[in-house]
């Protein structure tokens, strides 16, 4: 589209230089179309976009229940973290705590429990 309309502005200035008479650049109506569209994809590719990386962020702060159970003894431990601070095999608890588990241990994902 830049080229286009940059080729059309040459056309018009050569012609313009060839004919003797002044006269105002013809305003091309055939560009409003294509540069509302560009504009409106652009608003709509930054509106989408805004809310995917909301979407991300709420998610990341839901509060899930973290069950840690030892696989050997069958012994298992409950704690509240959020979404984003369980990455492999540690996790962050809502009152600051860090855990890490041990080999013969899993980590059990509970659904969303209160929120805060």
């Amino acid at each position: 589209m830049v080229l286009r309309q940059r080729a059309r502005r040459v056309r018009q200035i050569e012609a313009a230089e060839r004919s003797p008479q002044l006269s105002a650049p013809a305003k091309p109506s055939g560009m409003v179309t294509p540069r509302l569209a560009a504009y409106g994809l652009v608003i709509f590719m930054i509106l989408v976009s805004s809310l995917f990386l909301y979407l991300q962020w709420r998610d990341e702060y839901r509060i899930v229940t973290v069950r840690v159970v030892n696989t050997q003894t069958g012994e298992s431990l409950i704690y509240e973290a959020r979404r984003g601070d369980v990455e492999g095999r540690h996790f962050e608890t809502l009152d600051g705590r860090v855990i890490t588990v041990a080999d013969v241990e899993r980590i059990e994902m509970g659904r969303e429990s209160r929120q805060r």
